[in-house]
């Protein structure tokens, strides 16, 4: 088990007795202390609640009901939820058939790192725990960058794969030797138009080779473009990360009202309609560009 679930086992069997333990689960978190199993002992139980509640997507309504029940708990507790979703792949080890050389980067979403497939290079992201909560939304963002590999283009990555591993879901492409166009204007600051005219051309013309395929990026931003040497010795604009903008969740509407609308994306760049929870299309990446 998880080092840090660890914690959160041995304070239910710390803090509760076991018949706190069985009504606990009945009563607050709607499992059957049956179907948990272990019921015969505290230490089995709280073991066989926190394994449950964490293959159930049930661990924060787990520590909801330890906060809110008993005085004196571990702090770490309140932390439990997070650390699980930043395990991190170490080098060395593998994802299915990829072999991780090193970290490239991580964001609210995923890790990225640089990978190798066979004897080829490869970018490889994976998504955190907690972006993998909604198993549809994902579907959706997985089938989006295969929808893209359909389509060839300079601007657009190579070899676009994406699937899950033993329940933990990725997207792979070939590894392109570019900085995000962020960090390049992190560095330099602000350029004159004539310079970024290159960059400007090469984004939309990734961009209208994917709406002639009727396909949408969903979240275009400066650090989802990425800017390398061509082989004339060109700038070469990489866009990545496609359809992000399908884990998002959509707002739920009851009489008239529209309910809370939590947001994947930059709020530089996304477009009213995808605040509101309204499908991408191609004039929300016309708005982003």
């Amino acid at each position: 088990m998880n080092p840090t679930i660890d914690i959160l086992r041995a304070e239910l069997e710390r803090l509760f007795s076991l018949d706190e333990l069985t009504s606990m689960s009945q009563r607050l978190l709607g499992l059957d202390p049956e179907d948990v199993g272990g019921a015969t002992a505290k230490a089995s139980f709280a073991k066989a609640l926190t394994e449950r509640c964490l293959d159930g997507d049930r661990i924060d309504a787990l520590l909801d009901v330890i906060l809110v029940s008993k005085q004196g708990v571990d702090p770490r507790v309140r932390d439990v939820a997070g650390l699980f979703g930043r395990e991190e792949l170490a080098q060395g080890a593998t994802l299915g058939e990829f072999l991780v050389l090193r970290k490239l980067g991580e964001s609210d979403m995923s890790y990225v790192y640089l990978a190798k497939r066979g004897d080829q290079e490869r970018v490889l992201k994976v998504l955190r725990h907690e972006a993998s909560r909604d198993r549809r939304a994902v579907q959706r963002l997985l089938t989006a960058n295969r929808l893209v590999a359909s389509v060839e283009h300079p601007g657009l990555p190579r070899d676009i794969d994406a699937g899950d591993s033993g329940g933990v879901y990725w997207i792979s492409y070939r590894h392109v030797d570019a900085q995000p166009l962020s960090a390049r204007l992190a560095r330099t600051g602000p350029s004159h138009i004539n310079e970024v005219k290159p960059l400007l051309r090469g984004i939309l013309e990734a961009l209208a080779a994917l709406h002639k395929a009727r396909i949408v990026h969903g979240d275009l931003k400066l650090e989802n473009i990425l800017v390398g040497r061509s082989a004339d010795g060109g700038q070469q604009v990489t866009l990545i990360d496609f359809g992000t903008d399908r884990l998002r969740q959509r707002p739920t509407v009851a009489n008239g009202h529209t309910g809370v609308l939590a947001i994947i994306g930059s709020p530089k760049t996304i477009a009213p309609e995808q605040v509101r929870g309204l499908r991408s299309d191609p004039a929300s990446d016309v708005y982003a560009f």
